[in-house]
């Protein structure tokens, strides 16, 4: 989330509260966005049975669900993604698993690093490539899969 609430294409910076006040957020973006409390429901109606992909998903996860938690309500993501992990394991040969240096790895084009909406554009490309980069072969099998 970086700070801003992303649907269908737009995204609107959201004020938190000073406890949890990211330091990629500024002042000037936060000013006159509406507090977290105002956009829990339509977040969570939107986050509702889906899964949450992130780079780093315990950070953004438990930031999100501390938020939630203020609210009163409950984070409705059930199953988390976490790009740095599938990093670790598919091992790109980078000297880290940075989402910048793997966006550099694979062609990506970043634009604005830690904006909610180029980071969510970033990493959809990175994750894609890194599934097609995986070798699936080597991974540990399920009891019973082939």
């Amino acid at each position: 989330m970086r700070g801003q609430f992303v649907h269908n294409g737009y995204s609107r910076p959201i004020g938190f509260h000073p406890s949890t006040y990211f330091a990629t957020g500024t002042a000037e973006i936060l000013r006159g966005a509406p507090e977290f409390v105002q956009v829990c429901a339509q977040l969570s109606g939107l986050l509702a049975g889906r899964m949450l992909v992130a780079h780093n998903a315990l950070f953004d996860y438990g930031f999100l669900a501390r938020e939630f938690a203020r609210t009163g309500t409950r984070l409705p993501v059930d199953r988390r993604m976490c790009t740095l992990a599938l990093a670790r394991r598919v091992a790109p040969p980078t000297p880290d698993y940075k989402l910048g240096t793997l966006a550099s790895y694979y062609g990506v084009p970043q634009h604005k690093a830690h904006d909610a909406l180029d980071d969510t554009r970033v990493l959809a490309q990175v994750l894609r490539a890194m599934v097609a980069d995986a070798n699936w072969s080597h991974a540990p099998r399920r009891p019973g899969s082939m």
